[in-house]
């Protein structure tokens, strides 16, 4: 889950649950004080009234449901099963026993004997991975299935499946040992430098609860050894029917699934087995505490002060989500000073925040966090520690108050006005979030009314009350984690000190900034005519050509009510640029800066109450930017994007933090098999092409920052451009809107297709070894194919990728529990002529390289001299056909697979006119040919990537 506190999340009180998903979910704490088991709902205990439209009940047995009648995708109906047990509910010799647990209920129950659940979910055209899946936290386990329809055959299968997980798990002694493989490759998938970093810094920060002793991935000695009767009694103790919540959202008759819901749930029973309920602990933290942790392959130096405390759960109600919004805008405000700091000041930071909130309803905490590089660590730690003084002393102002106040609003009423394009998966998930975290799921139409007062009202003084509430506990954790070597005999005693001589500074209070208007809104329009304006009507858009070379696109849809998307393509982008890294400092520069007038914090105060987001990207064929706004936010989203174009920015200070930010990225890859997979591998299945992949590290020397600017600058001011804007609007209106913005940007360069050669290294293998003590290794086969444009040979090169996928999951995954989540792709170039890759990519043990490869080039070798079969073709075709339903109805299928670059590539358009029924007749013989053409043997090229050296372990 991604947590982002620039923005408002949808739901109000998502802005705890944001904050304490980066832990691992929130703790339920509506039962009684005898059970950790809930019973109700959150609401029970609340004056908030939840969503009017969900359907609640609960069964006999205690076994509770929630449907939601939800149109978006058509058709389609999410079902999860909640069951409000995890990593926390294990018992000592069962630690990683709920993951594995989850993994096994794919591998046989009453119903779905070994083997025969997936293929059940591809013959009703789902996709494992995507339609149904599932995930382990410290509480929670949930369960995962998007059906295709909300008929009653297809509710009836989606409800025999979850009850089955719910009651009917086989755990069959010769499945166990068989997924007991998948699951340490899984642990080994995850371990990296962040991944130890955070496990040691929540030993500490966490010491004296249970989570650090319950990480969800578990303990190898206890997964090589675990067994039938070890997941039975977790599986009998928690997987209870009054332990389960049943969430439905989606096209279906309501009646008709609270019928189903009673017939496949209300025989459900409870063992007798049962487990104590887990002791969380309580966190033993007072005074200063100093903590060092150094990781140099982290690439990077993470300064936190934190404070940390232990508290009761809380019942949801009107004024606990009252004080929640005035702690989320001291967060914001708190978070906006900081990036104003590190805009402005030598902080030696790249990106500093501030988060506070609760982890599973137990423990509370805020924290005030930077990033560095080893050697400035001390700077930056000076920094935070004069931002949270400055805060803690004297307060925050009137001016910051009322920038927030205008985004809180904003995102409540953006959020009504969009609630019609959330989808049943997101909608799933989020009552979920709601109900484990004891808080009561409403609508956006319910949280605009109760909190617009509460924002408009909202009081500085009670706002800076609860901000210095938070830091009044005694504990204080000051951390330096990474790449940061204290070479003395106590590291945590020169942080402690450094930290008490930063304690005595008295911080000098923030001094207002004059407030800034947006510059841009009078535009005097160009001399530039329309040239043409035409309809698409094979794609159901409208096209008009300006004088000065400009083309502008627009499509109407009410996929997305009340939102508009756009995308504008400047010039060839990395494709052209004179030398290698050029274009990704570019975008790391432009992404962090404003305009020549406004700094990127004085933009920001000056969209204060917008929905407007805006994003630049230096692609392969083009710069693009993308920006979304809500319908009434369009006209000022096309000022903003004019403007940014028109008058970019490229501070030396950006720029220099750009690099250092760049160089942390490097520092990390260097010592990560994602660094090779990201920049040498690509280069060496390209021919060696500088363009291919991240350029090398060394590629930043070769310039300066005035060579990029003028560059940029000069792409920007001239270069081809074509703009795309699509969602619900009038076409009337942003036509007016848009003409005078894009004919005022100058003469264009002609829209050109871009086009180049490339080299596949036919037949020769390369391996890459990294610095790493961790024993995680890559082995990659790859072919040649050709450009995508022949359209019928790229979808059906899919296709083959996709039934060579299946076949390396049955043996590589399955058979041989070799690797966790191998990959298989076809990937046909748009710009380079007859240049393709068909890529086998397999994450594995350094021991398991060899027999990998081998079975990669036997899979290929058995499609090429065998074929496949009509089976295996439906069993990949019927969950894409599913998936294409959906696609074909969103905006960014519009915007960035037909429209976006049609103008250079205008074969898009016709595409988009055959690919359901192309698809859909796709024939076994076809993909036969297609696997003798191209999986050849002796052409293929293998890459290795390995650590130097295994720490035994």
């Amino acid at each position: 889950m991604n947590c982002i506190f620039k923005y408002l999340w949808p739901s109000v009180v998502g802005v705890v649950l944001c904050v304490a998903a980066l832990v691992g979910g929130v703790q339920k704490s509506w039962a009684d004080d005898t059970s950790c088991i809930s019973t109700g709902w959150p609401s029970d205990l609340s004056d908030l009234k939840p969503d009017p439209l969900l359907k609640r009940g609960i069964l006999a047995n205690g076994f509770r449901y929630i449907l939601l009648p939800n149109n978006e995708p058509e058709d389609r109906v999410a079902i999860y099963l909640n069951i409000q047990a995890g990593s926390l509910h294990e018992q000592e010799n069962q630690r990683g026993v709920a993951h594995f647990l989850e993994h096994m209920l794919f591998n046989g129950t009453t119903h779905y004997p070994p083997g025969e659940l997936i293929d059940f979910f591809q013959s009703i055209g789902m996709n494992f991975g995507g339609d149904t899946n599932a995930h382990t936290s410290f509480d929670e386990t949930v369960y995962k299935i998007n059906l295709p329809q909300g008929t009653e055959k297809y509710l009836r299968d989606g409800m025999q499946v979850m009850a089955d997980f719910g009651g009917g798990a086989l755990l069959n002694e010769e499945e166990i040992d068989r997924e007991r493989g998948i699951i340490l490759e899984e642990k080994r998938s995850r371990d990296s430098a962040s991944y130890r970093t955070h496990v040691e810094s929540n030993k500490f920060r966490m010491r004296g609860t249970l989570m650090p002793e319950r990480l969800v991935i578990g303990e190898e000695v206890v997964l090589r050894n675990a067994n039938r009767d070890l997941l039975k009694q977790y599986y009998d103790s928690w997987y209870r029917p009054e332990n389960m919540v049943l969430v439905v959202v989606g096209d279906f008759d309501t009646s008709l699934t609270e019928q189903l819901v009673g017939e496949y749930f209300n025989n459900l029973r409870s063992s007798e087995t049962t487990s104590e309920c887990p002791d969380f602990g309580n966190v033993q933290h007072q005074g200063l505490e100093p903590f060092y942790h150094y990781e140099p392959d982290l690439g990077r130096t993470e300064i936190s002060i934190q404070t940390i405390w232990n508290q009761l759960p809380i019942a949801d109600s009107l004024a606990y989500q009252a004080q929640e919004l005035h702690k989320y805008a001291a967060i914001l405000m708190m978070n906006n000073r900081l990036e104003r700091t590190v805009e402005s000041e030598d902080t030696g930071a790249t990106d500093s925040g501030y988060y506070s909130g609760d982890i599973l309803g137990k423990v509370g905490y805020s924290v005030i966090t930077s990033r560095t590089d080893g050697k400035s660590w001390k700077k930056a730690l000076a920094s935070l520690s004069n931002s949270l003084q400055q805060a803690l002393v004297h307060g925050f102002l009137q001016q910051e108050l009322d920038i927030v106040k205008k985004d809180l609003l904003a995102s409540l009423e953006s959020a009504v006005s969009t609630a019609e394009s959330r989808t049943s998966q997101e909608l799933a998930a989020s009552i979920i979030r709601s109900f484990n975290g004891n808080r009561v799921f409403q609508s956006p139409e319910q949280e605009l009314e109760q909190y617009k007062d509460i924002v408009l009202t909202m009081d500085l003084g009670e706002v800076n009350d609860l901000f210095r509430k938070g830091w009044q506990h005694s504990s204080r954790i000051v951390s330096v984690t990474g790449d940061a070597l204290l070479d003395v005999e106590s590291p945590n005693k020169m942080i402690a000190d450094y930290y008490l001589e930063l304690e005595k500074i008295v911080p000098s209070p923030l001094v207002a900034a004059p407030k800034e208007v947006f510059p841009y809104l009078k535009v005097q329009p160009g001399n530039y005519l329309i040239m043409e304006e035409n309809e698409l009507p094979e794609v159901g858009a409208k096209r008009i050509v300006l004088s000065n070379n400009v083309v502008l696109t627009f499509k109407k849809t009410d996929y997305e009510p009340n939102k508009v998307r756009v995308v504008v393509d400047i010039g060839t982008g990395q494709f052209a640029e004179p030398r290698p890294g050029m274009s990704l400092v570019a975008q790391e520069v432009l992404n962090d800066s404003g305009t020549g007038t406004l700094s990127r914090t004085e933009f920001s105060d000056v969209l204060a109450g917008t929905t407007i987001n805006v994003d630049f990207r230096s692609g392969e064929g083009s710069f693009r930017y993308s920006g979304q706004a809500i319908t009434k936010d369009s006209e000022l989203l096309l000022q903003v994007l004019h403007a940014l174009i028109r008058d970019p920015a490229f501070s030396k200070d950006t720029y220099d933090r750009s690099i250092q930010r760049l160089y942390h990225m490097y520092d990390r890859l260097e010592k990560d098999i994602n660094g090779p997979l990201r920049g040498d591998v690509q280069r060496f299945l390209a021919g060696g092409d500088t363009k291919a992949g991240l350029p090398p590290r060394d590629s930043l020397k070769g310039f300066s920052r005035d060579d990029v600017r003028e560059w940029l600058f000069q792409e920007l001011a001239s270069s081809s451009m074509e703009v795309v804007l699509i969602g619900d609007f009038d076409y009337e209106q942003m036509k007016a809107a848009v003409l005078p913005l894009f004919s005022d940007l100058g003469m264009r360069l002609p829209i050109e297709a871009v086009t180049d050669k490339r080299t596949f290294p036919k037949g020769e293998n390369r391996t890459f070894e990294i610095d790493s003590p961790i024993d995680k290794s890559v082995v990659i086969v790859a072919w040649p194919t050709t450009d995508m444009m022949d359209i019928e040979r790229t979808r059906r090169l899919n296709l083959l990728a996709q039934i060579f996928k299946e076949r390396v999951r049955t043996v590589i995954r399955e058979k041989l529990g070799a690797s966790y989540s191998p990959s298989v792709y076809s990937r046909p170039s748009k710009i380079y002529r007859g240049y393709g890759l068909f890529v086998a990519q397999v994450v594995t043990s350094p021991q398991h390289l060899e027999s990998v490869r081998n079975e990669l080039l036997t899979i290929a070798s058995d499609l090429r001299e065998h074929g496949t079969t009509a089976e295996e073709l439906l069993k990949v075709q019927k969950p894409l056909l599913t998936s294409l339903k959906d696609t074909i109805k969103t905006n960014n299928y519009w915007l960035y697979s037909v429209l976006g670059e049609s103008v250079r590539y205008p074969q898009q358009l016709q595409w988009s006119t055959t690919m359901q029924d192309d698809y859909g007749s796709v024939t076994v013989q076809e993909i036969n040919q297609l696997a003798k053409t191209f999986l050849l043997a002796g052409v293929e090229a293998a890459v290795e990537i390995r650590p130097q050296q295994i720490t035994p372990r």
